[in-house]
């Protein structure tokens, strides 16, 4: 009987206890499905990131999350790409006098011109599946002007906000 008590007590002075072992256990599960960071890494998203900034993702995402200004996380050969959204499927892009042009009309553009245009000298229509993403500090940005459209299947995120 005594010894039946003393469990009792020893049950009754844990429970504080493991509640809150319960609680932290569900907050970490429901922060880290929730808050995905991701650290951006160099400065082609400048002056949005910048490089070691840390910004929330999101992995689980519809299409109709994927707008021309949404900033994503792609994959391209193997490395992680953080970039902004300029073109959707079937849109047509170019960029004529370092100015870019989606379906014929100023698209995203920024005061600085964009020297290199790469493959977009001439226009360039986009699939039913491909993306456009170019970072926002324009020239000095290795995107979809060097390896061309993105296709769904490579974006894994999309950026929410940036945490610090």
């Amino acid at each position: 009987m005594e010894k039946e008590s003393t469990l009792l007590a020893t049950f009754k002075v844990m429970i504080p206890y493991i509640i809150a072992v319960f609680i932290g256990l569900m907050f970490s599960f429901i922060l880290r499905n929730t808050i995905k960071p991701y650290i951006v890494s160099g400065n082609s998203m400048y002056p949005t990131f910048k490089s070691g900034n840390v910004v929330r993702v999101i992995d689980d995402f519809d299409d109709s999350d994927l707008y021309s200004g949404q900033i994503i996380v792609f994959v391209h050969d193997g490395k992680n790409y953080v970039k902004r959204i300029v073109a959707v499927p079937g849109d047509s892009l170019y960029i004529e006098d370092g100015i870019l042009y989606v379906n014929d009309l100023p698209g995203i553009n920024y005061e600085e011109k964009i020297s290199d245009s790469g493959i977009l000298n001439k226009s360039i229509n986009l699939a039913d599946d491909e993306f456009f993403c170019i970072g926002d500090n324009r020239n000095a940005s290795l995107d979809c002007r060097v390896f061309g459209p993105v296709k769904r299947t490579e974006i894994i995120a999309i950026v929410g906000d940036k945490i610090f």
